[in-house]
């Protein structure tokens, strides 16, 4: 009785760890997956913001940005506007 006790509960851990292996592979999976998509989407950010800075440089026609100036590539912060209440 106590021999097949002891075989269930070994049987039941064995089949939670090749389940918990199985999840895990699919949780790497998935991240990596997001990192690969992360690292197009900043691609794509940088290009984006290299194009805006040319942009900038042709619009002004100068051939830098000048000191002090907004850098494409700085921090932004965004406040928060309270909502606008429309009156008829």
């Amino acid at each position: 009785m106590v021999d097949q006790e002891a075989a269930n509960a070994l049987a039941e851990c064995v089949a939670r760890i090749r389940q918990l292996e199985e999840e895990n592979a699919h949780l790497r999976q998935a991240a990596k997956t997001f990192g690969d998509l992360a690292e197009r989407l900043k691609h794509a950010l940088d290009i984006e913001l290299e194009r805006a800075a040319d942009g900038m440089l042709e619009e002004t026609g100068r051939t830098s940005i000048p000191d002090g100036a907004a850098n494409p590539h700085d921090e932004v912060t965004v406040q928060s506007q309270p909502p606008v209440r429309l009156v008829k």
